[in-house]
C-alpha cells in the first residue's frame, strides 16, 4: 500500500493538471465550433441576400423584356394598320385608273343608229 500512495498521488496530480488542460482544450473546441457556427450563419445570410438580389435582378430583367415585348407588339400593330391603309389607298388608285382606261359601254340607241346608217348605205 505504501507503494500505491505515491502512485496515487502522481495519478491525482497528473489528473488535476491534465483535466483543466483537457477542459480548456474542449472549451476552445466549443468556442471554435461556436465561431464556426456564427461564421456559417453569416455566410448563410450573405447567400440569402445574394439570392434575393439575384431574384430582384431577374424580376427587373423580366419586366424589361415584357416592356420591350409590349413595345414590339404596338409597333407591329401600327405597321399592320399602315400596311392596310396603304393597300386600300393603292387599290382605290388602281380602281380609279382602270375605270378611266376601260372602254365605255355603248348605249342601245347608238347600236340602233349604227344599224340604220349601215342599212342606208346598203339600200342606196
Amino acid at each position: 500500500m505504501i507503494n500505491c500512495i505515491p502512485t496515487c498521488r502522481t495519478i491525482l496530480t497528473v489528473s488535476l493538471v491534465v483535466a483543466p488542460l483537457a477542459a480548456g482544450a474542449q472549451a476552445q473546441d466549443v468556442y471554435k465550433s461556436r465561431a464556426e457556427m456564427l461564421n456559417a450563419a453569416a455566410l448563410n445570410k450573405q447567400a440569402d441576400a445574394t439570392m434575393i438580389e439575384a431574384m430582384a435582378t431577374y424580376g427587373k430583367a423580366q419586366a424589361e423584356v415584357a416592356r420591350m415585348h409590349q413595345e414590339t407588339r404596338e409597333k407591329a400593330a401600327h405597321n399592320d394598320l399602315l400596311e392596310a391603309e396603304t393597300y386600300y389607298k393603292k387599290r382605290a388608285q388602281y380602281d380609279a385608273y382602270r375605270a378611266t382606261q376601260r372602254a365605255k359601254s355603248v348605249a342601245p340607241q347608238r347600236y340602233a343608229e349604227h344599224a340604220r346608217r349601215a342599212t342606208e348605205v346598203k339600200l342606196t
